[in-house]
């Protein structure tokens, strides 16, 4: 994940935007397709830089809940319009 967010440093970098990992609670390993994986995170991680505000912060999480691993992208930016 953080290699993924590294590749948008300069993006990062020119929006003035922090960011902020929060480390999962327990080490852990899943089996997962690395490909798909890579393109929802890039979706995601690509979606909170382009509609964060200048300036703004963007929060990273992933941890093992039971079974089941849990990623999330938290951003400040305007959200999805109800309509």
């Amino acid at each position: 994940i953080k290699e993924l967010v590294m590749s948008y440093e300069g993006q990062i970098s020119f929006k003035e935007l922090k960011l902020e990992f929060e480390p999962p609670k327990q080490h852990f390993m899943f089996v997962s397709d690395e490909f798909f994986l890579n393109r929802i995170l890039d979706n995601l991680v690509s979606n909170a830089i382009k509609f964060s505000f200048r300036e703004g912060r963007i929060w990273i999480a992933w941890d093992k809940i039971g079974e089941e691993v849990s990623i999330s992208v938290k951003d400040e930016g305007p959200g999805i319009s109800v309509e």
